[in-house]
């Protein structure tokens, strides 16, 4: 669920270059937000980069956040280092669906962004007459 406060793509341009490279980071910042089992120190991170408080940049200068994210590679690296050939081809096949997905959805997201900004050019204000001047 999206919070009313939550900044958009445009807010993480003074971090990022790319419009679709903010929108993917937006994306998966609600995702890591909601995610059961998520660290709690990625949690508040990602809470306080959707809500505006703190941006991309300051998040590597954190020590708490860059723990997280240290120990939470480290963790997946020993998951990885442990699974069979079956489930890392598993794990891949999940992940390209995942991906896969996700595209969709940024897809159909873009596509009503797009169109919600074609309705207001069209449907914007009209210019005003002034009468009998």
């Amino acid at each position: 669920m999206k919070d009313e406060r939550d900044i958009q793509e445009e807010n993480l341009m003074e971090d990022l270059e790319d419009p679709m490279q903010a929108r993917d980071v937006r994306r998966s910042l609600e995702q890591l937000r909601t995610i059961p089992g998520v660290d709690p120190r990625l949690q508040e991170m990602a809470r306080e980069l959707l809500s505006g408080r703190t941006g991309l940049k300051d998040i590597i200068e954190n020590p708490r956040y860059l723990a997280a994210l240290g120990d939470n590679m480290r963790e997946l690296q020993e998951r990885d280092d442990r699974m069979t050939p079956e489930e890392r081809e598993r794990s891949k096949e999940q992940a390209a669906e995942f991906f896969r997905q996700q595209e969709e959805d940024a897809a159909r997201e873009d596509a009503e962004r797009e169109q919600t900004a074609r309705e207001a050019r069209e449907n914007g204000p009209k210019p005003r007459h002034r009468g009998g001047q």
